[in-house]
């Protein structure tokens, strides 16, 4: 489900993930809005430029503009490449 697009004030994006969900194979990336990160299950952790940080079902992750983050789960299998 999306709401508005990534070039307006507010862009709403739901996922729902099954497998690693980094395209750029585990690479820290950045853009320009704001994003706010709900984790409905599971567990996983959230890399926020140079401190990572556990994030458990229920947390809320806020990320600045323009900071490197990425995610990596703990509780399920990634691929040896991500």
């Amino acid at each position: 489900m999306s709401y508005g697009s990534l070039g307006s004030d507010l862009f709403v994006n739901r996922l729902k993930r099954t497998a690693a969900p980094n395209p750029a194979k585990g690479q820290k990336y950045y853009h320009s809005n704001y994003e706010i990160y709900y984790l409905v299950s599971g567990s996983l952790t959230y890399f926020v430029e140079d401190r990572a940080y556990a994030v458990r079902e229920g947390d809320l992750v806020f990320i600045d503009q323009h900071v490197l983050h990425r995610t990596s789960y703990r509780d399920r299998t990634e691929p040896p490449d991500a």
